[in-house]
């Protein structure tokens, strides 16, 4: 798994999705569970002949002669690996059934020398519950294997992505044409049939060079989401001053607490504002971040909202947030609302932690490009109507 992370073409792992290609590549090395088809077991009756020696001893029989007695087959259907039945789990039971493998199919015999059904059955029930106890021992270690697989390939691929950035940003500081190898492999093999199906698909990349981009680092990112969140947070505490204020005006206060905070930095990032309710930081001519505030009005312009901001973001590892000031009484039906709309919107990728109870964290991707994550906050701040006296 690993080296099939390193061999990846260097224009497909800097293009890709983070998240998108390492479920696909981990889900390519994951072991399937076995699965025994209990209720589909079956059974064939034969004749054969069967050496003196195995008979019980009071079979009066002579050594190395051969009887006739109904041998019971049965075959068991299972689906996964059938190398995982040539294994022993580390916990096992001290007695292991006699069993061989017949393409899908587990089998065993049952040599009836007494033909008594009650005890036939009884034999066949050990077996099978035999079976059932070894096939939970196995999968808790395959459960606990695959688990295991998602962080050592995360591992890799931040660190060879990181590696590749390195070399990109080196070769461009020499200002000097870079020509092309011809040995940079552009083909992906497929990994060995035996695996969990269906494997996630491998992100789809298209086909351009990667270009070093300004990116709104993390730390940075919180920091402006915790400014926004404690700002809106004082709004509430303050009912009286705040309520009744236009979405242009809430958004200035909101801009006054940033800006001290970012201005002046020597990357030439800062916050400025456009149109009536957007919150900018802005670099070289593109936005980083986008903010938008707007009062909840429902599932369409929660979609709406955060479709427009969407549309301002072309870097990858955009940053963004939906900033709702919500009127309705029953707070609660709104954040409920939202959880339920986001995942809604067709450029949607998958919820992170949320960092309180109004404050929600997603990714989404740019348009046209799932391979372009943004990073999208939506966090909610209440201005209930004040009650009316009588």
């Amino acid at each position: 798994m690993n080296q099939k992370i390193r061999d990846e073409a260097e224009t497909y792992l800097l293009n890709a999705n983070r998240d998108d290609y390492l479920r696909h590549v981990v889900s390519s090395f994951q072991i399937t569970p076995l699965q025994f088809q209990f209720d589909d077991v079956s059974m064939t009756p034969e004749e054969m002949l069967v050496p003196a020696e195995i008979h019980p001893p009071e079979f009066n029989v002579y050594r190395g002669k051969n009887y006739p007695r109904l041998v019971l087959t049965y075959r068991l259907p299972f689906i996964g690996d059938a190398d995982l039945l040539k294994m022993s789990p580390n916990v096992f039971g001290t007695w292991m059934p006699s069993i061989w493998i017949e393409g899908s199919t587990v089998c065993f015999e049952f040599i009836d020398f007494h033909q008594n059904a009650e005890a036939t059955r009884r034999e066949v029930d050990n077996v099978v519950t035999n079976l059932r106890q070894s096939v939970v021992r196995v999968n808790d270690e395959l459960a606990r294997f695959n688990q295991g697989l998602y962080a050592p390939a995360q591992q890799v691929f931040d660190h060879r992505k990181q590696q590749l950035l390195e070399r990109k940003n080196y070769l461009q500081a020499l200002n000097i044409p870079i020509r092309a190898t011809g040995r940079t492999a552009q083909t992906y093999a497929a990994p060995a049939p035996r695996k969990i199906d269906p494997i996630t698909p491998r992100p789809i990349v298209a086909d351009r060079e990667y270009r070093p981009e300004p990116t709104l680092e993390e730390g940075i990112y919180h920091q402006i989401l915790k400014i926004i969140h404690d700002v809106g947070t004082s709004f509430e505490k303050l009912p009286s001053t705040y309520t009744g204020k236009d979405e242009e005006t809430l958004r200035d206060h909101l801009l006054i607490a940033l800006a001290p905070n970012f201005q002046g930095s020597t990357t030439g990032e800062t916050f400025n504002k456009s149109g009536k309710t957007d919150i900018l930081l802005r670099h070289e001519k593109s936005n980083l971040f986008v903010a938008e505030c707007k009062f909840w009005q429902g599932q369409k312009v929660c979609l709406d909202t955060l479709t427009q901001l969407i549309k301002y973001l072309t870097w990858r590892d955009s940053k963004a947030a939906v900033i709702f000031f919500v009127r309705n009484q029953d707070f609660s039906e709104v954040l409920s609302t939202v959880k339920l709309t986001v995942p809604q919107h067709g450029n949607f990728l998958g919820d992170m932690k949320p960092s309180s109870e109004t404050w929600f964290n997603y990714r989404f991707h740019v348009d046209g490009d799932r391979n372009r994550e943004i990073r999208m906050a939506v966090l909610l701040f209440h201005f209930p109507p004040p009650a009316r006296t009588a």
